[in-house]
């Protein structure tokens, strides 16, 4: 007796939600994914150039050695994007479990 053979094919939507997400920084993804809206100071993607000083801040967020960060900086130049959203959303869209 023959098995009988199945051949299943994935769609190509399938097949990209199945993908493992790029291993890139937090840094790196807010300037290539976060877009700031119109309530923000400065619109569009997320950029280093004004700030490049959070950059090593936004990836040690996603160091599993690091427990802690103290920051000392000014008001008003995107400490919370920095700091808060910026790595909730790396983890939301990197790794969602």
């Amino acid at each position: 007796m023959g098995e009988a053979s199945l051949k299943f094919e994935w769609f190509p939507e399938e097949l990209d939600a199945a993908r493992p997400p790029e291993k890139i920084t937090v840094s790196q993804w807010a300037c290539r994914r976060r877009e700031l809206g119109k309530l923000s100071a400065i619109t569009g993607l997320y950029s280093l150039d004004l700030v490049p000083f959070f950059g090593p801040i936004m990836d040690r967020c996603a160091d599993p050695d690091v427990d802690q960060q103290v920051v000392c900086k000014p008001a008003q130049i995107g400490g919370t994007v920095a700091i808060v959203e910026n790595p909730v959303g790396y983890y939301t869209d990197q790794d969602p479990s």
